[in-house]
């Protein structure tokens, strides 16, 4: 079923549907835009951290990203067992 199929159907349930379900949907979209907000806000947070990190040579190279990721890989995938 398309994007567009769907939202019609959703709509027009909407126009008929109770206060409790009205109630439901609208605590999901406020939830969904605050995560989003988070998410955005989140992630200036980090790109002006990794700027300041740059400007002050605080970096490593591809090489040791990648010993580091693949450490990394590893204690999560022991965390699992």
């Amino acid at each position: 079923m398309n994007t567009s199929t769907v939202r019609k159907e959703i709509h027009d349930y909407v126009d008929g549907a109770d206060r409790r379900f009205l109630t439901l949907v609208h605590g999901m979209i406020q939830a969904e835009k605050q995560s989003l907000l988070s998410s955005k806000e989140e992630m200036i947070q980090r790109a002006k951290i990794s700027e300041r990190e740059i400007l002050a040579g605080e970096t490593i190279n591809a090489s040791q990203f990648n010993s580091d990721f693949q450490e990394w890989k590893k204690e999560k995938h022991e965390s699992f067992k």
